[in-house]
């Protein structure tokens, strides 16, 4: 009984090491995604700048590339706006392309101002990612007057442009 269960321990300690092993390898495997993402992309972006005028397209057309024009055009982009980007920077990224070509719309210090406030992070969705790049909706209220502010102001001014010729009880009719 007692090899038994010496057995049972042996088989479980191997079992646990298993799947540390995976955990870990699997994570690795993860980390590794973002950046092989942004080598793609700057891959793909170099290519576009090496290549002469039609070639590009022409390279499209062979349908020999493993995805369509419009991913490697938007890989183009990321791999220039995001060229800046460190390792440590890249770490903060989500490894899918069209989250990534979202983020190619915000400047770099809005960038890391995001990262800083952990609001770009490895598991960021596109809907989160498009949230930031809407414009700050209290700030939009206060300073650009709305549709009822414009046309007051404008039968104002069309009040005002015309009360001189007026008479005397239309103009009553204002007070």
């Amino acid at each position: 009984e007692s090899g038994t269960s010496l057995a049972a321990k042996a088989t479980n300690t191997e079992t646990v090491e298993e799947v540390v092993s995976s955990i870990q390898a699997i994570t690795r495997a993860w980390q590794s995604r973002i950046t092989q993402t942004m080598q793609l992309a700057q891959t793909v972006a170099q290519a576009r700048r090496q290549l002469r005028r039609g070639e590009w397209s022409k390279l499209w057309k062979s349908e020999r590339m493993p995805f369509a024009k419009r991913k490697g055009e938007m890989l183009v982009v990321i791999g220039d706006r995001l060229s800046w980007a460190n390792a440590q920077t890249i770490a903060h990224f989500p490894a899918e392309w069209s989250i990534l070509y979202q983020l190619t719309r915000l400047s770099q210090p809005s960038i890391e101002h995001f990262i800083e406030t952990k609001a770009i992070h490895p598991k960021l969705t596109l809907k989160e990612a498009k949230a930031l790049l809407a414009p700050d909706k209290s700030k939009q209220a206060s300073t650009k007057p709305t549709n009822v502010q414009r046309r007051l102001n404008q039968l104002r001014k069309w009040v005002e442009e015309r009360t001189t010729f007026w008479t005397a009880t239309e103009r009553e009719l204002c007070r």
